[in-house]
Protein backbone atom coordinates (compact mmCIF):
# COMPACT_ATOMS: atom_id res chain seq x y z
CA UNK A 1 0.00 0.00 0.00
CA UNK A 2 1.49 3.22 -1.26
CA UNK A 3 2.03 6.06 1.32
CA UNK A 4 0.49 9.76 0.30
CA UNK A 5 1.35 12.35 2.48
CA UNK A 6 -0.70 15.68 2.07
CA UNK A 7 1.02 19.24 1.27
CA UNK A 8 -0.04 22.03 2.61
CA UNK A 9 -2.03 24.72 1.13
CA UNK A 10 -0.49 26.98 -1.43
CA UNK A 11 -1.12 31.20 -0.43
CA UNK A 12 -1.16 33.06 -3.39
CA UNK A 13 -0.30 36.07 -1.59
CA UNK A 14 2.52 37.67 -0.43
CA UNK A 15 6.56 36.87 -1.16
CA UNK A 16 8.83 39.40 -3.17
CA UNK A 17 7.70 40.77 -6.25
CA UNK A 18 8.91 39.22 -9.40
CA UNK A 19 11.11 41.82 -10.79
CA UNK A 20 12.86 41.93 -7.09
CA UNK A 21 13.10 37.63 -7.27
CA UNK A 22 14.86 38.25 -10.68
CA UNK A 23 17.21 40.75 -9.55
CA UNK A 24 18.36 38.84 -6.67
CA UNK A 25 18.40 35.15 -8.24
CA UNK A 26 21.69 33.56 -8.14
CA UNK A 27 22.98 30.12 -8.36
CA UNK A 28 23.76 28.97 -4.64
CA UNK A 29 25.82 25.77 -4.40
CA UNK A 30 26.36 25.93 -0.16
CA UNK A 31 23.31 24.96 2.00
CA UNK A 32 23.05 25.31 6.21
CA UNK A 33 22.89 21.70 7.73
CA UNK A 34 18.79 23.10 8.91
CA UNK A 35 16.04 21.26 7.63
CA UNK A 36 13.61 22.84 4.88
CA UNK A 37 9.73 24.23 5.92
CA UNK A 38 7.27 21.49 4.95
CA UNK A 39 5.67 24.61 3.77
CA UNK A 40 8.04 26.07 1.33
CA UNK A 41 8.85 22.33 0.07
CA UNK A 42 5.54 23.00 -0.81
CA UNK A 43 5.52 25.86 -2.72
CA UNK A 44 8.53 24.64 -4.52
CA UNK A 45 6.97 21.66 -5.96
CA UNK A 46 3.53 23.64 -6.53
CA UNK A 47 5.79 25.90 -8.78
CA UNK A 48 7.00 23.26 -10.79
CA UNK A 49 4.22 21.56 -11.49
CA UNK A 50 1.00 22.68 -9.68
CA UNK A 51 -2.74 23.96 -11.30
CA UNK A 52 -2.83 27.29 -11.66
CA UNK A 53 -6.23 29.30 -11.71
CA UNK A 54 -6.53 28.54 -15.37
CA UNK A 55 -6.62 25.24 -14.75
CA UNK A 56 -3.41 24.95 -17.07
CA UNK A 57 0.16 23.87 -14.92
CA UNK A 58 2.32 26.57 -13.16
CA UNK A 59 4.69 25.82 -16.26
CA UNK A 60 3.49 25.80 -20.14
CA UNK A 61 3.89 22.62 -22.07
CA UNK A 62 3.74 22.14 -25.37
CA UNK A 63 0.24 21.20 -26.75
CA UNK A 64 -0.47 20.95 -22.78
CA UNK A 65 0.86 17.15 -22.88
CA UNK A 66 2.82 17.52 -19.55
CA UNK A 67 5.28 14.98 -20.04
CA UNK A 68 6.65 15.88 -17.00
CA UNK A 69 7.43 14.38 -13.68
CA UNK A 70 8.56 15.90 -10.28
CA UNK A 71 10.35 13.55 -7.96
CA UNK A 72 12.07 15.32 -4.43
CA UNK A 73 14.74 13.43 -2.80
CA UNK A 74 15.18 14.28 0.88
CA UNK A 75 18.38 14.02 3.42
CA UNK A 76 17.90 12.83 6.55
CA UNK A 77 16.55 15.77 8.71
CA UNK A 78 16.00 17.46 5.44
CA UNK A 79 12.49 18.63 5.50
CA UNK A 80 10.65 18.85 8.21
CA UNK A 81 7.56 16.85 8.91
CA UNK A 82 8.93 14.33 6.04
CA UNK A 83 10.95 11.08 6.79
CA UNK A 84 14.36 10.92 4.37
CA UNK A 85 13.90 9.59 1.27
CA UNK A 86 12.33 9.34 -2.84
CA UNK A 87 8.52 10.77 -3.39
CA UNK A 88 6.92 11.86 -6.47
CA UNK A 89 4.92 14.81 -6.78
CA UNK A 90 1.24 14.86 -7.66
CA UNK A 91 -1.33 17.78 -7.69
CA UNK A 92 -5.26 16.82 -7.85
CA UNK A 93 -6.94 19.77 -9.69
CA UNK A 94 -10.33 18.21 -9.24
CA UNK A 95 -9.69 17.90 -5.43
CA UNK A 96 -7.40 21.34 -5.35
CA UNK A 97 -4.94 19.53 -3.23
CA UNK A 98 -1.52 18.64 -3.64
CA UNK A 99 0.72 15.32 -2.11
CA UNK A 100 3.42 13.35 -2.04
CA UNK A 101 3.72 9.46 -2.67
CA UNK A 102 6.75 8.12 -0.99
CA UNK A 103 7.98 5.92 -3.62
CA UNK A 104 11.80 4.90 -1.74
CA UNK A 105 11.91 5.01 1.81
CA UNK A 106 15.87 5.72 2.23
CA UNK A 107 17.76 8.61 1.44
CA UNK A 108 18.77 8.76 -2.44
CA UNK A 109 20.88 11.58 -2.42
CA UNK A 110 24.10 9.89 -2.08
CA UNK A 111 23.00 7.78 -5.18
CA UNK A 112 22.19 10.70 -7.10
CA UNK A 113 25.46 12.73 -6.51
CA UNK A 114 27.61 10.09 -7.82
CA UNK A 115 25.24 9.96 -10.51
CA UNK A 116 26.50 14.06 -10.82
CA UNK A 117 30.25 13.37 -10.69
CA UNK A 118 30.43 13.90 -7.08
CA UNK A 119 29.04 17.12 -6.91
CA UNK A 120 29.34 18.66 -3.52
CA UNK A 121 26.03 21.01 -3.80
CA UNK A 122 24.12 18.16 -5.07
CA UNK A 123 25.49 15.50 -2.00
CA UNK A 124 25.72 18.41 0.69
CA UNK A 125 21.86 19.25 0.05
CA UNK A 126 19.22 19.02 2.32
CA UNK A 127 16.81 18.06 -0.19
CA UNK A 128 16.66 18.09 -4.01
CA UNK A 129 14.19 18.13 -7.01
CA UNK A 130 14.33 15.84 -9.77
CA UNK A 131 12.64 16.39 -12.77
CA UNK A 132 12.45 13.56 -14.81
CA UNK A 133 9.76 12.86 -18.09
CA UNK A 134 8.29 10.75 -20.52
CA UNK A 135 8.81 12.15 -23.98
CA UNK A 136 6.13 10.05 -25.31
CA UNK A 137 3.74 11.91 -24.77
CA UNK A 138 4.48 14.46 -26.46
CA UNK A 139 6.43 13.31 -29.16
CA UNK A 140 2.57 11.55 -29.87
CA UNK A 141 1.29 15.02 -31.31
CA UNK A 142 5.03 16.58 -32.68
CA UNK A 143 7.10 14.16 -33.33
CA UNK A 144 10.79 14.59 -33.68
CA UNK A 145 10.58 18.00 -32.05
CA UNK A 146 9.11 16.73 -28.98
CA UNK A 147 12.86 16.46 -27.97
CA UNK A 148 12.88 20.53 -28.07
CA UNK A 149 9.49 20.93 -26.91
CA UNK A 150 10.38 18.37 -23.56
CA UNK A 151 13.85 20.27 -22.76
CA UNK A 152 12.01 23.61 -23.03
CA UNK A 153 9.10 22.46 -20.22
CA UNK A 154 11.75 21.18 -18.11
CA UNK A 155 13.81 24.97 -18.38
CA UNK A 156 10.94 26.82 -17.45
CA UNK A 157 10.57 24.27 -14.38
CA UNK A 158 14.17 25.34 -13.33
CA UNK A 159 13.36 29.05 -13.30
CA UNK A 160 10.21 28.80 -11.46
CA UNK A 161 12.12 26.97 -8.67
CA UNK A 162 14.87 28.95 -9.13
CA UNK A 163 12.56 32.24 -8.45
CA UNK A 164 10.76 30.73 -5.76
CA UNK A 165 13.76 29.71 -3.63
CA UNK A 166 14.48 33.92 -3.84
CA UNK A 167 10.83 34.29 -3.04
CA UNK A 168 11.11 32.22 -0.02
CA UNK A 169 14.34 33.13 1.52
CA UNK A 170 16.17 29.97 0.29
CA UNK A 171 18.75 29.05 -2.50
CA UNK A 172 18.68 26.40 -5.67
CA UNK A 173 20.98 25.75 -8.22
CA UNK A 174 20.15 23.94 -11.72
CA UNK A 175 22.56 20.97 -12.01
CA UNK A 176 22.04 19.16 -15.80
CA UNK A 177 25.90 17.63 -15.58
CA UNK A 178 25.17 13.97 -14.55
CA UNK A 179 25.71 10.30 -16.05
CA UNK A 180 21.68 9.59 -17.54
CA UNK A 181 21.76 6.38 -17.01
CA UNK A 182 23.05 6.25 -13.30
CA UNK A 183 20.74 8.90 -12.32
CA UNK A 184 17.86 7.26 -14.04
CA UNK A 185 18.78 4.74 -11.64
CA UNK A 186 19.26 6.29 -8.39
CA UNK A 187 15.81 8.03 -9.25
CA UNK A 188 14.56 4.64 -9.47
CA UNK A 189 12.78 5.82 -13.08
CA UNK A 190 10.96 3.28 -14.78
CA UNK A 191 11.36 2.77 -18.62
CA UNK A 192 10.15 5.41 -20.68
CA UNK A 193 10.95 8.39 -18.37
CA UNK A 194 14.31 9.59 -18.31
CA UNK A 195 15.72 12.42 -16.17
CA UNK A 196 16.57 16.19 -17.23
CA UNK A 197 17.52 18.03 -14.04
CA UNK A 198 18.66 18.17 -10.79
CA UNK A 199 17.58 21.09 -8.67
CA UNK A 200 19.70 21.57 -5.06
CA UNK A 201 17.52 23.29 -2.64
CA UNK A 202 18.00 24.81 0.54
CA UNK A 203 18.87 27.60 3.28
CA UNK A 204 21.95 29.17 1.87
CA UNK A 205 25.14 29.06 4.10
CA UNK A 206 26.65 31.35 5.48
CA UNK A 207 30.05 32.01 7.48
Amino acid sequence: MSVVIPLPDISYAGGLDLKSAIYERYSVRRYERRPIALNAVANFLWSAQGYIRSGKRAVPSAGATYPLQILLAVAENGVEGLSSGLYQYSHHYDADRHSLELLHDQSVIAEVAEACFGQSCVKDAMALIAVAADNSKTAKRYGERAERYVAMEAGHVGQNVSLMAVSLGLGAVMVGAFKDDELARALRLPEGLRPYYVIPIGYPYSE
